[in-house]
């Protein structure tokens, strides 16, 4: 990923911040019909016209009434500035992409007819700018800060977790599986578990720091676990509760090559060959943040992310491969196809 850039200032755009959305709107659509003749200069207006799109106080608005046809003029110049590696070009389109998924933006493509044409356009941007899950999550993790990612029901009531503390969470426990790795070699995690919130943060922490998760069904009997685990040559395991690490002991005597089993329960820490939870964090010492920022950069938008294995209720459990395209992708599928929910909804 590239270093973060700075939003580009514009005496222009700044004073579009100060019109009518309808206003701000025709300028603004104007000046990217009539772009300046330098090239430099070119990206420089078209990077400010994001950055002022992409300020939810002043581009919502204006995103009601600009012409479509003005954002795919911009989404154009975004691949040609990526084809040409202009520096900037990438995190320029990133933004472009997070003003692309707003709800009333998807809502005008649809009644438009235009989800076909959007949707290639849209993974194009996806796939020339390596948009990966990791660059995917910093994105929001910066832009929701404080917001609640996750409620987490506790003794009737529930406990709320911001995006920031998510995402510093995610660090920590990315760092403490890359020093497993350094031992069990860049093999994939396995994640056999119930639903619960260390289950989702070990998932992010796969996918942002590029190491591959096997996702085995809760509902896995020991016989499909040990397939499984066979079958995708993990390197190590995450386990949920007893009832989840009994299936494993039932048949560790299968998987010599299985390395260590991390139990999310705190109760299964003094179990043999288990280690806890906390042991994992501790390990993240081991290795820096800059390793792990690399470890994001060298990330590919084709590399493999994640593998969801099937109950295997007709036949062996079959797995099914995501790359960071399809994850990221399939954020903005979902959103043209139900654009009438926004980011302000919850479930």
């Amino acid at each position: 990923m590239e270093p973060e850039t700075k939003p580009t200032e514009s005496p222009l755009f700044d004073d579009l911040r100060e019109l009518q959305p309808e206003e701000g709107a025709d300028r603004l659509a104007k000046a990217i019909d009539a772009p300046p003749v330098e090239d430099v200069e070119s990206f420089e207006s078209d990077a400010a016209a994001i950055d002022l799109l992409a300020d939810r106080r002043v581009g919502d608005p204006i995103l009601d009434h600009i012409p479509l046809a003005c954002l795919e003029t911009l989404a154009v110049r975004c691949l040609k500035n990526l084809e040409d590696g202009v520096p900037g070009s990438n995190q320029s389109t990133w933004r472009l992409l997070d003003v692309l998924r707003r709800s009333t933006l998807m809502c005008r493509i649809v009644e438009a007819g235009a989800v076909d044409g959007w949707s290639e356009r849209i993974l194009e941007l996806v796939e020339s700018s390596h948009f990966t899950f990791a660059a995917l999550f910093e994105q929001r993790a910066q832009g929701y800060g404080e917001r609640v990612l996750f409620r987490v029901p506790s003794n009737g009531t529930s406990r709320s977790i911001s995006w920031r503390q998510v995402a510093g969470r995610v660090d920590l426990i990315a760092r403490g599986l890359l020093a497993l790795t350094a031992e069990t070699g860049d093999r994939p995690f396995a994640i056999l578990s119930n639903n619960c919130l260390e289950m989702a943060l070990v998932d992010l922490a796969c996918l942002t720091s590029g190491i591959v998760n096997i996702m085995v069904p809760a509902t896995a009997s020991e016989t499909d676990v040990a397939f499984i685990l066979e079958h995708a040559n993990v390197g190590g395991l995450f386990v949920s509760d007893n009832e989840q690490f009994q299936k494993v002991v039932k048949v560790r005597d299968r998987l010599p090559d299985l390395g260590p089993i991390v139990a999310l329960d705190p109760t299964l820490a003094g179990a043999r060959g288990v280690m806890a939870f906390e042991q994992l964090l501790t390990r993240s010492s081991e290795i820096s943040a800059e390793t792990l920022a690399e470890r994001k950069e060298a990330q590919q938008i084709e590399d493999l992310a994640t593998v969801m294995y099937t109950s295997g209720t007709t036949g062996s459990p079959k797995g099914i491969c995501f790359t960071h395209r399809n994850i990221v992708f399939n954020r903005f599928a979902r959103a043209l196809a139900l654009p009438e929910i926004g980011e302000d909804d919850r479930l």
